[in-house]
């Protein structure tokens, strides 16, 4: 939207969204000053920032090896959130991480700010009204992905390409999963990992 000031023209909603936004950003420092800058000038996505920080010439730094020059994405959760399915449905930063709560009679945002996986009732059941044994799947499948991020990343490089059982089994270490809720074998998860194995019809519908 062209002049758009978020100052006059936001919602409620949305204005719940930017307060967030104002830090858990991309950002870079401009110039001898060292201005504070979004790089949004061209949008929101990947390709837009980049687009900009190509013409305007900056990088984070630059490599001791090959000498290429590289920028580091610094928390871009609010461009993340932005082009995602819960921005579009009008869900916030604050819905999911601050749900809303009632100490008595009075309807405040719970300032506890922690991950939606471990306030599940408040931050998920308002909208994703499924069972309580299908959303403790959910957050096992969550972890299992944080395990095999943090195996890709933190755990030492093999020779092997590919993250193995044993990888999976050292990062589980820290973030465990009971081995009995994995995989899944109930509910619209479960349904998925028995369509990629072929024991269930790809057209049956739980």
């Amino acid at each position: 939207m062209k002049d758009y000031d978020a100052n006059t023209i936001a919602t409620r909603q949305e204005m719940r969204g930017f307060v967030c936004g104002q830090c858990h950003v991309e950002h870079y420092f401009m110039g001898a000053e060292k201005r504070l800058t979004y790089p949004w000038a061209k949008g929101l996505k990947v390709e837009q920032i980049y687009e900009y920080y190509r013409e305007a010439g900056f990088t984070d730094w630059t490599h001791a090896d090959t000498g290429a020059p590289a920028l580091e994405a610094q928390h871009p959760e609010f461009e993340m959130w932005n082009q995602g399915i819960h921005a579009r449905s009008g869900v916030t930063c604050s819905d999911c991480h601050m749900p809303y709560m009632r100490p008595g009679a009075q309807k405040i945002s719970d300032h506890h700010v922690r991950s939606p996986m471990l306030n599940i009732n408040r931050a998920c059941q308002t909208c994703h009204r499924w069972p309580e044994e299908e959303r403790r799947m959910w957050k096992a499948c969550m972890r299992k992905i944080v395990v095999v991020l943090i195996v890709a990343t933190v755990v030492p490089r093999r020779a092997e390409p590919a993250v193995g059982p044993d990888d999976v089994k050292a990062g589980s270490a820290v973030f465990p999963v009971q081995p009995d809720r994995w995989p899944p074998a109930n509910g619209r998860l479960g349904a998925v990992f028995r369509r990629s194995a072929g024991s269930e019809p790809a057209g049956r519908r739980r």
